[in-house]
């Protein structure tokens, strides 16, 4: 099979998936955006690689604005128009697009639908859910048709997708809500694969400056699901530790407010980093002795945390200010991977930084949990062949078969 995978973030999970795929001996496009600034995965060829693996981006020549709503409009356009066209060029026989925004989404659908190419959107996050606040600061009458109109550039292509996948079963729910109720539908959870020998656990904090600090890390997108008033509330109540530091490796408004209250305040704990290249990844996991997971209560409906999975996969105990009703907060009660409190809990948040930091025992726990959580939950044979059985079961059903999708042009 031709498989385009579109990975619109450069997520470092859905790599090793794209390399999975092609050692089954398919022939894999994996595709990303080249100008989206955020955390990305190391998209390249290995010496090891399967021959039909090929790894490709869709570039707008600036970065995607993703924060200024006629701009993005206007990317998110662009951006679609591109991936339509290496659509075109690959003819793949099916299209898995991963978390791509709802305009470029529905551009890329709409032209794989003229082609006959069976198109299967993977819901990372619900837009339209995270955008209503932002929409909603528009006069009424505007505001209701802007919302619509987002709802129907999400949702349509869903329901007249080949199929769609999810990650979580409440998203299932949150989709049939909106009349999203595709028969052929796949719950896969996000995971991250196991990680080799790690690196020296000081090797990066002395590179960054930091010596032995206690590093709590929070890496990952600030953006309007994630409050910053938080993390300086955290630097702030932990500044009688003098060995602790909050690192913060981001980058974008949630990051400039950050600058913004470390040069008004007293913050001397609290560190800012722009984001590390892939390769440096393992070894600012293996720094930290915690990991910091956000997620505000307007975005509940509309995103789960993934750096669960990582930080897990890095054996490092998580400090969580996330909806106790949100699939990470099970999965992290469940598992035993580290402590959750509301999102706007700043003393609650406070104290289980604490706890985390004087309890020897309990991080060693979580350590366990998450790297046991992780061998079992990263299994990339097993999600890859689940993966591959729906994929196949959707194109048989959309009527196509092996090679079809060449020449139709």
């Amino acid at each position: 099979m031709r498989l385009l995978v579109h990975d619109f973030g450069c997520y470092a999970f859905i790599i090793p998936l794209a390399r999975w795929f092609a050692a089954q001996g398919h022939e894999v496009l994996h595709l990303s955006a080249r100008d989206l600034i955020g955390p990305k995965g190391a998209p390249s060829r290995t010496v090891d690689d399967p021959a039909g693996l090929t790894f490709d981006t869709v570039a707008l020549g600036r970065p995607f604005r993703r924060y200024s709503l006629p701009r993005r409009l206007w990317d998110e356009a662009r951006y679609g128009r591109g991936l339509a066209a290496a659509i075109t060029a690959f003819q793949p026989d099916l299209i898995l697009s991963a978390n791509t925004p709802p305009l470029a989404q529905a551009l890329a659908a709409w032209h794989s639908r003229r082609l006959k190419i069976p198109f299967v959107p993977w819901v990372q996050d619900i837009f339209s859910l995270g955008a209503a606040p932002m929409v909603g600061t528009l006069p009424a009458p505007l505001a209701g048709v802007a919302l619509a109109a987002l709802r129907w550039l999400e949702f349509g292509p869903m329901r007249r997708a080949a199929g769609v996948i999810t990650i979580a079963p409440t998203f299932v729910d949150n989709l049939a809500a909106a009349g999203v109720r595709h028969p052929q539908t796949l719950v896969q959870e996000n995971w991250a694969v196991p990680l080799p020998t790690p690196p020296a656990p000081t090797a990066w904090a002395e590179g960054q400056g930091l010596g032995t600090a206690r590093i709590l890390l929070a890496a990952g997108t600030l953006g309007q699901k994630h409050d910053p008033e938080l993390l300086a509330h955290l630097a702030t109540g932990l500044a009688d530790d003098p060995r602790v530091r909050l690192v913060v490796v981001s980058e974008g408004p949630g990051r400039d407010r950050l600058e913004a209250l470390k040069a008004a305040g007293a913050l001397p704990h609290l560190v800012l980093r722009d984001y590390q290249p892939a390769a440096q990844v393992p070894a600012m996991l293996a720094s930290a002795e915690i990991g910091i997971v956000q997620l505000c209560a307007s975005a509940n409906g509309m995103s789960i945390p993934s750096k669960v999975y990582s930080y897990a996969a890095a054996g490092l105990p998580i400090l969580a200010a996330i909806p106790s009703d949100n699939h990470a907060a099970h999965l992290i009660r469940t598992h035993g991977l580290g402590l959750v409190v509301g999102p706007d809990d700043v003393a609650g948040f406070l104290a289980a930084a604490r706890r985390l930091l004087d309890d020897p025992a309990l991080r060693l726990a979580c350590r366990a949990a998450g790297l046991s959580f992780t061998a079992e939950h990263g299994n990339i044979d097993r999600i890859g062949q689940r993966m591959m059985a729906f994929l196949n079961q959707v194109r048989h059903r959309d009527g196509s078969t092996l090679g079809s999708a060449r020449g139709r042009l």
